[in-house]
């Protein structure tokens, strides 16, 4: 097969899509190949599953960024790629999936080269988007342009859209709950009806919950040597939708009936894209569904590949979701999906039928629920036919007490975010705050996300302390005006192996950047942290619309650092220690008429509690959502309120402790 050069060096930016095509794949079910004639460049991250996947389509959700700075050796199947170009721009590389074909990125020897294919053996035929690319000087614009761009194509248009186009579900707002990390799948009716309870009474103010895998009605493909069928989750088959009949006699509706409005209001429910893990049993209680599903090469069976069985299939399936009070779905389980039609035999084309199925999900989802997680979903089948979902897993599952497992999880969520993030929310998975290694790290991680935040300690353990700053007394979460982000000089180490600090940044109301600066290395050891004021300006890298970058106030920053409730006027980088597996938060606030916002300090996001009413030279006059204690900082003289008593904190910082849980409390200081 001849390889095409696609010449990206003199090209800032681009889309290519072959027009008209028509081809059969090779025995790799590849159809083309493209060498990429890159600009010279300095060092590059690389988004990929684990070296240790056999294959890039081989179901895992273990994607991330690898750091390099020579393109051989590269692995197989790279969906994503940043270059820091020695010129001081960056250039964003995004190969490109539609409706029958994915492309993905690999390295022959020096050559970094592009694969456009479908995993199968059947001809294809019509517009296939093979790859986007942009060049700028700031990295997260050429990633964002390159996404622009391939969302501007006529073959993928209306299956992906930019994070800014979509809303999130109410659900969303608000603290939520899921069972897998605590409960696996020991739970029945009796047992969901008593965590219900028990989180509404517990003082926390849990509003949703996401019941995990362990409730559907499956059974095995084969018996075991002594004629027992044993059922295990990971390898049973789909056999209705209907609930395990052992576990939910009464079905669901025992359940429901314990929602109370105030309390637990929604739940959601886990799903798996093949219908169970590893698909759908032959002898099924499905009944005319199996027009539309077609035997596998595993022994199981799948939706065919049309859309008018993907359409048939996940209808009943999202529809029967709905009918017994659910809201939301988790879809967990899309990247096997893909699998399935490739291993051990492919099917005449896997990509189409995956591709299929993805969309009819999302369509279904649209119809019938509120909204949806997309969860080990990081593949390009699933990435570009998001629709109008707004939330996808950015990380491993989340395992308490296990700092490898924490650290993967950091490095993984705020390091997919470049590549993902500009089309939905990072989800961070559920995480127990009572986890008293990474309790408040992953706390802190979840607020600056913007993504979902959910809890997973029995009611009864849930730490107040780490939890009650991620809301409001009614379960309202403080949000991120866009997701947090690596700064740019983290998008290109391997935190996970190297000697630097990982440091990410997020934009908040009133124009405060907020930083997260990490240690996550796994060899122990101590590492240098550091704040700039430069930093400020990269708050603004993943909003939407993108307003440039955010200009360093006149007047100069104060660092607040939340964990020790001090403050300082930042005036020059700050460098600092960071013992093993540690982390520090900062609050970087814009000084403005002598007056610096820090906000309700008892929320990790706290200048997100606070609205500016009005500000000037020696006044400032402050809307609390929701009454507590408050900050600012002044070098003016001291401050006077009438509705609080504010004291001396040192350094320009000043506090007052407002009883909490008033509605727009309005707060009016003076500097006398």
């Amino acid at each position: 097969m001849d390889q095409t050069v696609i010449d990206l060096k003199d090209t800032p930016s681009g889309v290519t899509i072959l027009e008209r095509y028509t081809g059969r794949p090779d025995e790799q079910g590849v159809l083309e190949r493209y060498e990429l004639g890159l600009p010279p460049f300095k060092a590059g991250s690389y988004w990929r599953t684990e070296p240790t996947s056999r294959a890039w389509f081989d179901g895992s959700n273990r994607i991330h960024h690898w750091a390099f700075n020579d393109v051989q050796g590269l692995p197989d199947g790279g969906l994503f790629l940043l270059l820091a170009l020695e010129d001081g721009d960056y250039l964003a590389v995004l190969p490109l999936t539609g409706r029958v074909s994915a492309a993905w990125l690999g390295a022959e020897g020096e050559q970094l080269v592009l694969y456009l294919g479908t995993l199968g053996h059947a001809p294809v035929s019509g517009d296939l988007p093979v790859l986007a690319w942009s060049r700028a000087a700031n990295t997260y614009v050429a990633a964002r342009q390159a996404w622009e761009a391939a969302i501007a194509t006529e073959p993928i248009r209306g299956s992906v859209k930019l994070r800014g186009e979509k809303s999130l579900p109410d659900f969303l707002h608000y603290l939520g709950f899921a069972t897998w990390e605590e409960y696996r799948t020991d739970y029945d009716a009796a047992k969901l009806v008593d965590l219900i309870g028990r989180l509404n009474a517990s003082g926390v103010p849990v509003r949703w919950i996401q019941i995990g895998v362990g409730h559907s009605d499956g059974k095995p493909l084969h018996r075991d040597g002594d004629g027992q069928a044993r059922q295990d989750w990971h390898t049973d088959k789909l056999n209705s939708f209907r609930p395990d009949p052992a576990k939910f006699p009464a079905g669901w509706k025992p359940v429901m009936d314990a929602l109370t409005p105030g309390g637990v209001s929604w739940l959601g429910l886990f799903e798996a894209l093949s219908g169970l893990v590893t698909g759908i049993h032959p002898d099924n209680d499905l009944g005319a569904l199996n027009e539309h599903l077609m035997p596998v090469s595993s022994g199981a069976l799948a939706v065919r590949n049309d859309p008018r069985s993907a359409e048939a299939f996940y209808d009943a399936m999202v529809g029967e979701v709905r009918r017994n009070g659910f809201r939301f779905i988790k879809m967990d389980f899309e990247s096997p999906n893909l699998k399935l039609y490739v291993e051990p035999e492919p099917i005449d084309n896997p990509i189409q039928a995956a591709v299929n199925n993805q969309r009819a999900y999302q369509a279904a989802a649209k119809k019938h629920l509120d909204g949806t997680i997309n969860c080990m979903a990081m593949y390009p089948t699933g990435v570009f036919h998001t629709a109008d979902s707004t939330m996808t897993r950015f990380s491993i599952d989340y395992t308490k007490w296990d700092m490898q497992i924490g650290r993967r999880i950091l490095f993984d969520t705020y390091g997919n975010a470049p590549w993902l993030g500009h089309t939905v929310w990072g989800d961070y998975d559920m995480f127990h705050s009572s986890d008293p290694i990474q309790g408040r790290r992953m706390a802190v991680a979840h607020a600056l996300s913007g993504g979902t935040i959910y809890v997973s300690d029995r009611a009864d353990q849930i730490a107040r302390d780490v939890v009650l700053p991620l809301c409001y007394r009614d379960g309202r979460i403080l949000r991120p005006l866009a997701p947090a982000a690596p700064l740019t000089d983290s998008l290109f180490i391997n935190a996970l192996s190297g000697y630097q600090a990982y440091r990410v940044v997020a934009p908040l109301p009133n124009q405060v950047a907020a930083v997260a600066v990490y240690n996550l290395s796994a060899t122990k050891m101590d590492v240098d942290g550091v704040i700039r004021p430069e930093d400020y300006a990269e708050a603004s890298n993943m909003l939407q619309p993108y307003p440039g970058a955010w200009r360093l106030p006149a007047e100069g920053l104060v660092l607040y650092d939340w964990y020790a409730k001090t403050a300082e006027r930042l005036l020059s980088e700050q460098r600092f220690a960071m013992r093993d597996y540690s982390d520090r938060y900062v609050l970087l606030c814009p000084i403005q008429d002598g007056w610096a916002l820090i906000g309700c300090t008892d929320k990790y996001l706290s200048p997100a509690a606070v609205e500016v009413v009005s500000r000037g030279p020696g006044e400032l006059t402050l809307k609390m959502i929701e009454s507590g204690p408050l900050a600012v900082w002044t070098e003016q003289g001291a401050v006077w309120s009438a509705e609080a008593t504010f004291r001396d904190a040192g350094g320009g910082l000043w506090t007052t402790d407002i009883p909490v849980g008033q509605e727009d409390f309005v707060v009016r200081l003076r500097q006398r």
